[in-house]
């Protein structure tokens, strides 16, 4: 009823879009776990990109009736590797054969050499030696700072550039549990602001094929952090014991499971 006039923070967008009460329920520690920041520091660009043709009114209606409206916030069928996502990129990888090409796995990459603005050679290190390797084309899957930094010979003032950028690390706690069948849903989006656990990955719900042994199931606890932090140097046993006292934390099931 009171919307902010101007409107520049994730805070105020979601705020004007769905109220505050939703937005401190569903919106705010989620988004605050995923980046590591308030989300009154979050620009308003994100949210209107993120959240695209999502609104209270939208909901409300598609909760009535299916409006045809097309958000993306709401579709409610998934496409699912039968395996997990890892089966795209194995069928990546045999696309890449099947036209000719190679795939090498192990190999570091050490220098990008360049001439202006075309990428002549990447200079790689495998099994302790260093070789190069020329192609017409590359597409690059590093981080884009550590891209850069490769470049031979680096340009300062995009090397200056690509250090000013941040971006967040992923984790996933696995656990396997003695319960056939813990709840419907794919996954679960935790708000709860007492525990570090920002979603829940239900394996099984995915795909049966998923959890080899019918009488357990598999959950993905999904952790957002910064790498070095004391998240990131958390030993895997310290991960499997948090992530069990945070189902347990939430209700979810207890850690004795």
């Amino acid at each position: 009823m009171f919307p902010y006039r101007q409107v520049a923070t994730f805070e105020q967008w979601v705020t004007n879009a769905f109220g505050r009460r939703l937005f401190e329920c569903f919106f705010k520690t989620y988004t605050e776990k995923v980046w590591g920041i308030p989300c009154s520091e979050l620009r308003a660009e994100w949210a209107a990109q993120r959240i695209k043709g999502l609104s209270l009114g939208v909901v409300m209606k598609n909760l009535v009736r299916r409006t045809g409206t097309r958000v993306t916030t709401l579709i409610d069928r998934f496409h699912y590797p039968r395996l997990g996502p890892g089966m795209m990129w194995e069928a990546a990888w045999q696309r890449v054969i099947d036209g000719g090409g190679e795939v090498r796995l192990d190999a570091e990459v050490i220098r990008i050499h360049r001439s202006g603005k075309h990428i002549d050679g990447l200079v790689v290190r495998e099994g302790g030696r260093e070789r190069s390797i020329t192609a017409e084309r590359f597409v690059s899957s590093m981080p884009l700072p550590e891209l850069l930094g490769k470049l031979d010979p680096p340009p300062p003032s995009v090397l200056a550039a690509a250090g000013a950028l941040k971006y967040r690390d992923f984790l996933t706690v696995c656990l396997i549990l003695d319960v056939a069948d813990l709840f419907p849903d794919n996954w679960l989006y935790v708000h709860e602001p007492g525990v570090r656990v920002a979603r829940i990955q239900n394996f099984k719900n995915w795909s049966q094929a998923m959890v080899a042994d019918a009488t357990k199931s598999s959950l993905g606890l999904e952790y957002f952090c910064n790498r070095g932090d004391a998240l990131w140097c958390m030993e895997d046993a310290e991960l499997i014991a948090l992530a069990g006292r945070e189902l347990e934390a939430i209700g979810l099931v207890p850690a004795t499971r």
